[in-house]
C-alpha cells in the first residue's frame, strides 16, 4: 500500500519518527520516495528506526555488514535513493545503530554537500528561466508565466534552504554528542512546512490555470 511521504527525505530525523509512527499503526516501510512511499501491512508494534548515511565510495552494503547489524537487533528495510539506508529494531534494549554520534555526523556531511550543490544549480538555472520568460515573452498575456516562475523559485529556494538547515542542525547536535537529535515538535513542524509548500505550489498552479484559461470563456 502507498502513502504520501509527509516529510522531506533529507530530514532524516523526521523520517525516522514518521516510520516509527507508521509501524505503530501496523505499516512497515518497503520503499521510500519523495512523494509516495510503499508499506506492507503487519501487526502494530513499537519499533525504533534509524537512517545510516551512505558511504559514497561503497554505497552497496556488504552482506557481512547487514548480518552484523541483524545480530545487533537492527533489520535492514531499504535504501532511500542515494541518501541513506533505513534500519529498524523491535528490541528496545538493542544498542544504538551508531554508538558514536560524531561518526554519524561525519557521514552526513556528504549528504549536506550534495544538497548544497543542488541549491547552487537551482539558483543558477531558475533565474535564467524567469529571465527567458520576461525577455522573450513581452505580451501582457504572458505575464502570468513570469509571476508563476518567480514565486515557484522563491518556494523552491526556501524549501532547499530549510532542508540544509535541518541537516546542519542535526549534524551539529550529533557533533556535540547528542544521540537523539529531534523531538516530536520537530516532526510536526516538518510535516506542516512540507504541507504548506505543497498547498502553496498547488494554489499557484490553480491561479495560473485560471488566468490563462479565462480569456477562452
Amino acid at each position: 500500500m502507498w502513502y504520501l511521504t509527509p516529510v522531506s527525505l533529507y530530514d532524516m530525523a523526521a523520517m525516522e519518527q514518521w516510520l516509527e509512527r507508521m509501524a505503530g499503526r501496523g505499516r512497515f516501510l518497503v520503499d521510500a520516495g519523495p512523494l509516495l512511499s510503499r508499506f506492507e501491512k503487519g501487526e502494530p508494534r513499537a519499533v525504533r528506526c534509524r537512517a545510516e548515511p551512505l558511504d559514497t565510495e561503497s554505497p552497496i552494503p556488504t552482506q557481512e555488514r547487514l548480518d552484523y547489524y541483524e545480530s545487533c537487533g537492527w533489520h535492514y528495510l531499504c535504501t532511500v535513493k542515494s541518501f541513506y539506508r533505513i534500519f529498524q529494531s523491535g528490541n528496545p534494549a538493542a544498542e544504538e545503530l551508531h554508538t558514536d554520534p560524531v561518526v554519524l555526523a561525519a557521514g552526513m556531511r556528504d549528504l549536506e554537500e550534495r544538497l548544497g550543490m543542488t541549491l547552487v544549480f537551482l539558483v543558477i538555472f531558475l533565474p535564467l528561466l524567469v529571465f527567458f520568460e520576461l525577455y522573450f515573452n513581452r505580451k501582457p498575456a504572458e505575464f502570468p508565466h513570469a509571476v508563476l516562475y518567480s514565486l515557484c523559485c522563491c518556494i523552491v529556494y526556501g524549501w532547499h534552504i530549510a532542508e540544509i538547515l535541518w541537516l546542519r542542525r542535526l549534524r551539529r547536535q550529533l557533533l556535540a554528542g547528542s544521540r537523539r537529535a529531534f523531538t516530536p515538535i520537530h516532526y510536526r513542524r516538518a510535516v506542516a512546512l512540507r504541507a504548506s509548500a505543497v498547498l502553496l505550489l498547488l494554489s499557484l498552479w490553480l491561479w495560473y490555470a485560471a488566468v490563462t484559461l479565462l480569456p477562452w470563456f
